[in-house]
């Protein structure tokens, strides 16, 4: 998976996670309405690029939405801010606050702006949206003084970085800091390193960490001298913690993220924990099921028998005509008793309909909730009555299908030999481990066969035949 563009996942298929539109007031670029624009930055200035921070709160993103690229914007100083004295809020020009600058940059920048003593004009020149189409992200481009950033350009800038091989040999850079210090950090490297390119970075590191920009190198990956390069030409240094608060949008939106952390296993472990319990009213309405048949059936042998003997008596009533009236009264009470337990038979069978019944609506209420704790997954055959009316236990066989459906090959499964595009998977079905979950994963679904050692052949045939 390349840093550079489209992010490439297990399944093969490319997704673009976020599209951006930029546009450039200075030099000779062109902008998005695909007219050429030119305009000169004065002698002993420089361009500076700057995203913008705390854009996901107080409705900024809604307001970034309706901004168009190259409107102008303010940067104005508050230095009456609670959370940082260097705060350098960006506005657009009806007043509204669309974010704030990033910390480091604001402390660099605030003595100047404090200096100058009037807001400073800059253009949108960056949007980042995601699929939804909220935007999360802008960057705004500025003009100032060049010794505004004297004596502060470079590696007090690099907020972080690391490398890791590429696939033809090569080495990826990635960092993370401004626009301004990449090109600082790209021209330092050339005299070093083979750079073939630079750009933004759309995928995290091996690290798990998602850094601004990446470089491709052409000489062969050598960690050491990489880290070399940084901590002895560039003098960087891994940056002490600090005990600082984080701004206040900052701190909020880490404290949403965890609290949607918090909602997202909340959830999850009440989930799991209503399915366990599904499961085991399943075990007991099957058990309750199987009682009743049983004792219906040994009542209706019971009754046939009864029957059999009335029969026989009123043959012998008929020959005994002295008895007959003693006996015909005889007859007819075990007839009563005989309707009394044909209508117990008759409540009981009902009962059992009743049961089979909420057993249906409870295999219904099942799968519903498979489908949404496992919406890739698509069950072929009899997967379903296997699992919840053959298996004695099928918490082992959900777990393979829930971490499937995550994208995970479960341990120690194995390719089919007659069918490969199948993979076979053991599990336990509460008596001993001949439980067999045969799966195929094709694109972003994921096909599952639920069965048992003993039907192996049979099975096998089957998926060879899909």
């Amino acid at each position: 998976m390349s840093p550079e563009g489209d992010r490439v996942p297990e399944n093969g298929h490319r997704t673009r996670r976020r599209w951006w539109r930029w546009w450039w007031p200075w030099g000779d670029r062109v902008p998005g309405n695909g007219h050429r624009t030119r305009r000169t930055v004065p002698p002993d200035h420089v361009v500076l690029n700057l995203s913008i921070a705390g854009v996901a709160f107080e409705g900024r993103a809604e307001i970034l939405r309706r901004c168009r690229l190259g409107q102008e914007v303010w940067l104005r100083r508050e230095s009456w801010n609670a959370h940082d004295s260097n705060a350098i809020a960006i506005l657009d020009s009806k007043g509204q606050k669309l974010g704030y600058v990033a910390r480091d940059c604001a402390a660099r920048l605030a003595p100047h702006l404090d200096a100058d003593g009037r807001p400073h004009q800059a253009y949108l020149t960056l949007l980042q949206a995601d699929l939804a189409g909220g935007v999360v992200g802008a960057s705004v481009t500025l003009v100032v003084p060049s010794d505004w950033l004297k004596g502060q350009l470079g590696v007090g800038r690099i907020r972080g970085f690391t490398c890791e091989p590429r696939q033809d040999g090569g080495a990826y850079v990635f960092a993370d800091c401004e626009e301004q210090t990449i090109h600082e950090i790209v021209a330092a490297m050339s005299s070093r390193f083979r750079v073939l390119r630079h750009g933004y970075s759309y995928r995290c590191a091996s690290d798990g960490r998602h850094y601004k920009w990446y470089i491709a190198l052409e000489d062969a990956f050598d960690e050491a001298k990489i880290r070399e390069f940084f901590t002895g030409t560039l003098g960087w240094s891994q940056p002490a913690e600090r005990g600082t608060a984080a701004p206040d949008h900052e701190a909020a939106e880490l404290q949403q993220l965890r609290r949607s952390l918090e909602d997202m296993t909340r959830e999850r472990d009440e989930l799991r924990a209503h399915n366990e319990r599904l499961g085991r009213e399943n075990h007991q309405l099957a058990e309750q099921c199987r009682q009743l048949q049983t004792a219906a059936q040994r009542k209706m042998t019971e009754a046939g028998k009864l029957l059999t003997m009335m029969e026989e008596e009123i043959a012998a009533a008929e020959k005994k005509t002295d008895s007959e009236r003693e006996l015909r009264l005889k007859a007819e009470e075990q007839v009563k008793q005989l309707e009394q337990w044909r209508t117990e038979a008759e409540r009981e069978l009902e009962k059992k309909r009743e049961l089979e019944d909420r057993q249906k609506r409870h295999n219904a209420e099942m799968i519903e909730l498979l489908c949404v704790l496992c919406p890739r997954t698509t069950f072929v055959r009899d997967s379903l009555d296997v699992l919840f009316t053959e298996l004695k236990e099928h918490r082992h066989a959900l777990r393979l299908v829930h971490q499937l459906d995550g994208g995970e090959h479960p341990p120690n499964c194995k390719r089919v030999q007659r069918a490969p595009s199948w993979w076979e998977a053991r599990f336990s079905t509460g008596e001993d481990d001949s439980g067999r979950l045969y799966y195929r994963i094709q694109r972003d679904r994921c096909e599952v066969l639920v069965s048992f050692k003993r039907s192996q052949d049979r099975d096998v045939a089957y998926l060879a035949s899909c």
